[in-house]
């Protein structure tokens, strides 16, 4: 049974909202310590995943300071979250039939400024689309 809050999601653009965005030192170190890792090539994600009557999803994304530049770090920032935002909604669909709460935490896994430079926007996409399927995957087994 879909409440008015599934049915307004979908009707919604594809945006992040604020009340998505996982916020907090605690929150990330929750996530980190008790989280399932989904390994990718370019990604790592945390994924903590529990049964609930109404679907929710937070997510957050770290970036080290191996990567200097600040500049660098941002643009890698970028590239998670709109590769994020536009598939989110599979991982969101996969919530709601479950009955399932997810909060996630991406981690960029490049080593130094000259790999987050070559970083294409499709590379991480399609590593974050194979993550989601197999977070998907996860959560049909519960």
């Amino acid at each position: 049974m879909t409440n008015d809050r599934d049915i307004e999601y979908k009707r919604r653009r594809n945006t992040l909202p604020k009340k998505e965005i996982l916020r907090g030192h605690n929150a990330f170190l929750t996530i980190l310590s008790t989280g399932k890792v989904f390994d990718g090539n370019i990604l790592r994600a945390y994924v903590v995943i529990d049964k609930r009557d109404t679907p929710d999803l937070k997510v957050g994304f770290a970036i080290s300071r191996s990567i200097r530049k600040a500049c660098e770090r941002n643009r890698a920032k970028r590239l998670l979250r709109e590769s994020y935002r536009q598939t989110k909604h599979r991982l969101y669909e996969a919530l709601v039939v479950c009955r399932m709460r997810c909060a996630l935490l991406f981690l960029l896994r490049a080593q130094r400024s000259s790999s987050v430079r070559r970083m294409r926007f499709s590379d991480i996409q399609n590593d974050m689309s194979k993550i989601f399927e197999r977070i998907i995957a996860n959560c049909v087994m519960r």
